[in-house]
């Protein structure tokens, strides 16, 4: 937080402890970090613009493929294949309970 302080308002936490900013100030500065920040990286963020996202979403119209560095397409992309990979789990589980060995579907 206080490297975006820095980069983005040319103020620092110090400002606040000095009493040249109000914790209003502070807050209000924090709460409008660009997504390029420090702060949205750190808390999980893309990092992507409003206008990434929406070039993205003009490619995928165009071309009717989602283009391949959009971090949506990532994030669905790796819950299916948690969800694909729990599923084989379960299935390895309930064949060990049942005592079955490899697939039913092999002979």
């Amino acid at each position: 937080m206080e490297a975006d302080l820095a980069r983005y308002y040319h103020s620092s936490i110090v400002d606040f402890w000095d009493g040249r900013l109000t914790p209003w100030q502070i807050a209000a500065r924090i709460r409008h970090l660009p997504v390029e920040s420090a702060c949205n990286a750190a808390l999980g963020g893309d990092e992507l613009t409003v206008a990434e996202y929406l070039l993205y979403d003009l490619i995928h119209v165009h071309t009717e493929k989602p283009h391949p560095n959009d971090p949506r397409v990532k994030r669905a992309e790796q819950a299916k294949n948690a969800q694909i990979a729990a599923a084989h789990a379960r299935a390895r589980d309930r064949r060990d309970q049942l005592g079955m060995r490899g697939s039913v579907l092999r002979k």
